[in-house]
C-alpha cells in the first residue's frame, strides 16, 4: 500500500509540472515584469480615476547622438470606475507585467487632492505589493500624469531627481518627506490635520537648460480629513518645519543696524512644546526653541563683531524665526485645522482628560493661547574675522 500511495504522488506531480502553464499560480518570470517606480493618480472630469505608472527605461544607449533625446521614462495610463480597476487595466497597455513592489513615489494631482484622497491611500494601503514607506506628493499647477510626461523629457528620471531634491530640501527646512505610513496615521486621528509636500513644473533657471521645464519641491499642502483646502506659503513652511522638529538646516537672512543683509546657517535646532490646562478650560501652549547658527556672509562694510552687534543680530535671528513659526499657527487657528500637531502634544500632556478636548479640537484650537520663545546663539564665523570691505571705511 504504502509504495501504491508513493507512485500515486510522483504520478500527480509529474502531471503538474507537465505543460506550458506554471505550477505556482501567480508566479511571473522576471524579464516579463515592469518595476513601476512612481504611480500617479488623477481624477479626470467624466469621474473616473486615472491612474498613471511609470518606470525606467533601461533601453536607453548613453553616447548615442540624435536630435531629439529619448524620454528616461516608460508610462503606462488607464482609466477606471475605482483605483483598483485602473490598475488592472495598466495590463491592457504595457507588453510587461507592472510590478509595484519597487514603487518610491506617488503622485497626486491638485484636483484629485480637493476630491479626497481615501480613494488612492485606501487601495495603497491594503496591496500587497505597495509599500508603506513610499513618499507622497501633491502636484501643483497640473494633472499628476501631465507632471511625469513632461519629467520625462529631462536629464534625470522622475525618481532620481525627486531623490536628490530631497536630500537637498532637507539641508534647507523648505520641505520634507511624508511616507505613505505616517499619512494614514494621521489620517487616523480626526484631531489631527494632514500636511503633504508639493511638488511643482517651473522653467529651469539654468542657462544650460534655457526653455526646459524642471521639478521643484514647493512646500505643503495641508487638509481638512482627505480634501485639500490650501497651500501654505514659504514663510508658513519654515514655521511648520520648526513646530514639527523638522528642522534640519537652512539659511536666515536679517538686518543689521544699517539695514544690510547678514546670512546665518542653522547648525542646530531644537523645539520643546509645554501644553497647559488652565482655569476655565483655558489652553495655553509654550513653544521654546534653541538654534545654534554660524554667520556666514555679510552684506555691509561696518565691523560687526563686538558683543553689541553680536547681541544685535541674535535678537533679530530671534524675532525672524518667531515671525514664521506666529505665521504657520495662525494659518492652523485659521483654518481650524491641526497640521502643526499641538493636540499630539496635549494628548501625551493631559492624556486622562484628553477625551474632552478631541470631539472639537478644532475650535478649541483657534483658542490656543500661544507663547513663543526663541533663544538663539552665534557660535562661529568660519574664515570671517571682520566684513570685506571694497575701499570703504
Amino acid at each position: 500500500m504504502k509504495k501504491v500511495i508513493i507512485l500515486l504522488n510522483i504520478v500527480f506531480i509529474s502531471i503538474s509540472l507537465a505543460g506550458c502553464k506554471p505550477f505556482l499560480k501567480g508566479r511571473t518570470e522576471i524579464d516579463d515584469l515592469t518595476f513601476i517606480k512612481v504611480i500617479a493618480f488623477d481624477k479626470p472630469k467624466k469621474g473616473n480615476i486615472r491612474v498613471t505608472a511609470s518606470a525606467k527605461n533601461v533601453s536607453l544607449q548613453t553616447g548615442g547622438s540624435g536630435s531629439s533625446q529619448p524620454s528616461k521614462s516608460i508610462n503606462i495610463t488607464a482609466d477606471g470606475k475605482t483605483v483598483f480597476d485602473a490598475i488592472r487595466r495598466l495590463n491592457l497597455f504595457s507588453e510587461k507585467k507592472p510590478f509595484f513592489g519597487h514603487t518610491e513615489y506617488i503622485l497626486i494631482s491638485e484636483q484629485m487632492a480637493k476630491h479626497g484622497l481615501l480613494e488612492c491611500i485606501d487601495f495603497i494601503s491594503r496591496d500587497h505589493e505597495l509599500r508603506l514607506n513610499s513618499r507622497i506628493y501633491i502636484v501643483k499647477g497640473m494633472t499628476a500624469q501631465d507632471f511625469l510626461e513632461k519629467s520625462g523629457k529631462g536629464e534625470y528620471f522622475i525618481s532620481d531627481r525627486l531623490s536628490h531634491l530631497e536630500v537637498a530640501s532637507d539641508t534647507l527646512s523648505l520641505s520634507t518627506k511624508v511616507p505613505l505610513a505616517e499619512a494614514m496615521f494621521i489620517l487616523d486621528k480626526p484631531y489631527l490635520s494632514l500636511y503633504i509636500p508639493s511638488v511643482e513644473m517651473k522653467k529651469s533657471l539654468q542657462k544650460s537648460e534655457k526653455g526646459k521645464m524642471d521639478i521643484y519641491l514647493d512646500g505643503f499642502a495641508i487638509f481638512n480629513g482627505d480634501k485639500f483646502i490650501k497651500f501654505l506659503n514659504h514663510n508658513e513652511v519654515r514655521g511648520l518645519t520648526w513646530l514639527r522638529n523638522l528642522n534640519e538646516g537652512g539659511i536666515i537672512v536679517v538686518k543689521d543696524k544699517k539695514g544690510e543683509n547678514i546670512s546665518l546657517e542653522i547648525m542646530a535646532s531644537r523645539t520643546k512644546i509645554e501644553p497647559l490646562i488652565m482655569k476655565n478650560d483655558k489652553l495655553k501652549a509654550t513653544i521654546t526653541i534653541d538654534i545654534t547658527t554660524n554667520l556666514d556672509e555679510i552684506f555691509g562694510h561696518k565691523d560687526i563683531f563686538n558683543k553689541s552687534d553680536l547681541e544685535f543680530i541674535e535678537k533679530a535671528q530671534n524675532e525672524t524665526v518667531k515671525k514664521m513659526v506666529m505665521g504657520a499657527i495662525q494659518e492652523a487657528q485659521k483654518t481650524e485645522q491641526d497640521f502643526i500637531g499641538i493636540g499630539s502634544h496635549f494628548y501625551q500632556k493631559h492624556p486622562t482628560v484628553w477625551e474632552k478636548y478631541e470631539k472639537d479640537w478644532g475650535k478649541r484650537l483657534s483658542k490656543i493661547d500661544f507663547v513663543v520663545r526663541v533663544d538663539s546663539n552665534i557660535m562661529r564665523t568660519y574664515q570671517l574675522n571682520e566684513p570685506t570691505r571694497n575701499g570703504g571705511n
